[in-house]
């Protein structure tokens, strides 16, 4: 905003709509902006706003249900998470400079309206059961998960080994040269071969908001099972791509479950200019649980099948292969099965797929599966960290599953 611009208008009306008496703001297009993003005191502005409104209202709504006021720990969260239909308040600011209809952000309200009565999640033992929980990958990403920005983690390339931390400005002082020396010395210290590469990689706890996430996984797990899909998959999806938030993704993937255009409207979204069906969690479930339905299970199977490798459907790391196909596609998946060659199953074959790049599976995709097992040990820590009043749903996959199949 440049000296002596008008200030564009961002709310048309805040009001408080019966039964749940939340604000409801609607915003439209700032005309003399047009795309720009808004200023960040006008961000603050409705974060306090919303706050202290939802706030006393909570408190009531609460109150006159007979809980304890221990669930207010969860409020900012919940604020974020349904004050637009788009499950965050981060999409408000993403929404000032879209078009918005009022009557849209009141159903949407009625729609997705806060579930304090229990908070549904899939508590999947075979993490510490089979050892996932121990490999270095899902340490690193875990720790990950949990620090701040300002911090670096240094590590192996190739395995995730932490090898040590440091601020993350004095990374970012050093300079390529100095950088380069440090990686000398990191592996002259621990005994690595001159060409071994060393990462350093930023904490990313502003990202991995888990708590943000907790009242779309309970409506995920539904929606998939609904659809007679796992809904181990849509917890995974909802925990790895902009947890409770909603991004566009350098390529183009957008909403809770990280839907390209083409497939998005393949399975009945409509994706235009005025309407985007991606930001409707509902439809974007059904999409993404369609997806994984029609395309992702059949390929993953016959990959598997063509090659003798014996697997049930509720295998780990059969659940961690559809994944990779859901994020980077079938063809490529089959390129990295095809370099692999495997024999079996398991662990050690995804530990093989982590390693492996070809095609277009590079970094990106071999950190997928290793960032959703990691955000499911995540989960487990923000479930138990919860006050004791919040009521939890932990189901374990299999009975989920069993689910699946009455309702189907």
């Amino acid at each position: 905003m440049q000296p002596g611009e008008e200030i564009p208008r961002l709310i048309r009306n805040i009001s408080l709509i019966p039964p749940f008496h939340p604000f409801i703001l609607s915003v439209v297009r700032a005309s003399l902006f047009p795309g720009s993003r808004p200023a960040r005191w006008t961000i603050l502005i409705l974060l306090g706003l919303g706050t202290l409104a939802m706030a006393g209202v909570a408190s009531r709504q609460l109150s006159a249900h007979g809980q304890s006021s221990d669930a207010l720990a969860l409020l900012p969260n919940h604020l974020e998470a349904t004050i637009l239909s788009n499950d965050s308040l981060l999409d408000v600011c993403w929404s000032l400079s879209q078009p918005w209809d009022s009557s849209e952000a009141m159903l949407a309200f009625d729609l997705y309206a806060p579930d304090w009565s229990c908070l549904q999640v899939l508590w999947d033992t075979s993490l510490h059961s089979e050892q996932w929980d121990t490999l270095p990958q899902i340490r690193f990403w875990k720790r990950i998960m949990a620090l701040s920005k300002d911090t670096v983690i240094v590590s192996i390339a190739s395995s995730r080994t932490i090898l040590g931390t440091m601020p993350l400005w004095a990374w970012e002082s050093m300079g390529d040269t100095a950088q380069a020396m440090f990686r000398d010395s990191v592996r002259l210290a621990h005994g690595l071969g001159p060409e071994t590469p060393i990462y350093a990689t930023a904490g990313k706890n502003h990202y991995y908001q888990f708590e943000m996430a907790l009242p779309g996984i309970g409506k995920g797990i539904q929606a998939f099972q609904e659809n007679g899909v796992d809904p181990w998959f849509a917890q995974a999806i909802l925990l790895i791509e902009s947890p409770g938030q909603l991004h566009m993704s350098p390529v183009g993937a957008y909403g809770s479950f990280q839907l390209m255009k083409t497939v998005a409207e393949e399975y009945g979204l409509i994706v235009s200019d005025s309407l985007d069906e991606r930001e409707d969690f509902s439809r974007a479930a059904y999409a993404a649980s369609e997806l994984i339905r029609r395309r992702c299970l059949p390929q993953v199977r016959g990959m598997l099948r063509k090659r003798n490798l014996a697997f049930s459907e509720t295998d780990l790391w059969f659940r961690l292969l559809v994944l990779h196909a859901y994020h980077a596609g079938a063809g490529n998946v089959e390129s990295v099965l095809a370099k692999i060659q495997p024999v079996q199953g398991g662990v050690e074959l995804m530990r093989q797929v982590w390693t492996t790049e070809v095609g277009g599976f590079k970094n990106a995709s071999q950190n997928y599966s290793q960032i959703a097992l990691a955000s499911f040990l995540r989960l487990e820590e923000v479930m138990q960290n919860l006050p004791d009043s919040i009521c939890q749903e932990r189901i374990l996959p299999e009975v989920a599953v069993e689910r699946v199949k009455e309702e189907s």
